[in-house]
């Protein structure tokens, strides 16, 4: 995956960078969802609900760093 070569490599500015996706599902009991967020998670990447971005609100808010400027 991608994520793996932006893992390897930390951002110069950011340090290491965590990785999150915003998934939609036909519904919540979608017995996908599990799998999904397990493939994700053996990559680091963490698995949000478009339904509930609350937590990923959250997550932002704790972790975020102030923005550097870029030539």
């Amino acid at each position: 995956m991608e994520v793996k070569i932006l893992q390897d490599n930390p951002d110069d500015a950011y340090g290491q960078l965590e990785f999150s996706v915003i998934g939609r599902f036909a519904s919540m009991s979608d017995p996908s969802i599990p799998i999904v967020k397990k493939v994700l998670e053996e990559s680091d990447v963490q698995l949000y609900l478009d339904h509930d971005l609350s937590k990923l609100v959250y997550f932002i808010r704790r972790t975020d760093k102030p923005r550097v400027n870029r030539a």
